[in-house]
């Protein structure tokens, strides 16, 4: 069995593989400040006690709390952790500057890259919502981060004080008759309006492509998209159930 564990700003999520099929997943919130003990104690509440672990393996994108969370699952599972950087990732990176990619991202594009056929722009819901790009020939291009859907809605509460905090789900009209509703319109669909637009303008440089999403929103706001029919939920750790499995 292998657990990956997907450390991202907002959450970390975790997945446990028999060989390429996911059998359990969970995800806790990302605490900067949290220490290795403070995660062990947290991870132990998701954790069946009798999981036997023997491939632990852990990508980050918030380095000052890699050790912590790789050091709280080691004293749990009692197996070393693989602690992947860029460079183990075999996916050719022509991004200008390569060590600055999110290690989700090239994971992403390494876990589209074995399920899919290139060309392909990769939508990813999270933190940031992405749009990465890989070439007819695997090649990682770049592409676009925009401020991620509830990263956006934190940033609206805080300026706008008569704005309370609205759940996320289907809005139930495009015309919202409340200021609930309006929000979910505005945000589910204009998420759905700007996905396809960039889409759009990647492929007028890129060509015909194959479009996958994923990320906790995926499924939300996808539906809406005339652009994107493709979604991948857990991509980032079934690429990294594959590539633990392969090394």
């Amino acid at each position: 069995m292998l657990l990956a564990c997907d450390i991202g700003n907002s959450h970390i999520s975790v997945g446990v593989f028999k060989g390429q099929a996911l059998e359990d997943h969970f995800s806790i919130v990302t605490e900067k400040k949290a220490t290795a003990a403070d995660y062990s104690d947290r991870f132990k509440a998701k954790i069946a006690g009798d999981l036997k672990i023997d491939k632990l393996i852990v990508a980050s994108v918030v380095p000052e709390i890699t050790k912590h969370v790789a050091s709280a699952l080691e004293s749990i599972l009692n197996v070393s952790a693989r602690v992947l950087n860029n460079d183990d990732i075999p996916v050719k990176n022509k991004y200008a500057k390569p060590e600055t990619v999110g290690t989700d991202r090239l994971l992403n594009a390494y876990g589209v890259a074995n399920f899919y056929e290139a060309p392909f722009i990769i939508i990813d819901f999270g933190t940031a919502t992405t749009f990465d790009v890989v070439s007819q020939k695997s090649e990682y291009l770049g592409g676009a981060i925009v401020p991620g859907v509830e990263t956006s809605l934190s940033a609206l509460y805080g300026k706008a004080s008569k704005l309370q905090a609205v759940e996320l789900k289907k809005p139930s009209e495009h015309i919202g008759h409340t200021t609930e509703e309006s929000i979910r319109s505005g945000v589910v669909i204009g998420t759905a309006g700007l996905v396809d637009k960039m889409v759009e303008e990647i492929e007028s440089e890129l060509g015909k492509s194959t479009r996958v999403a994923t990320g906790g929103l995926a499924e939300l706001i996808i539906p809406y998209s005339e652009k994107v029919n493709i979604i991948e939920q857990h991509l980032t750790l079934k690429a990294m159930a594959k590539l633990g499995q392969e090394g």
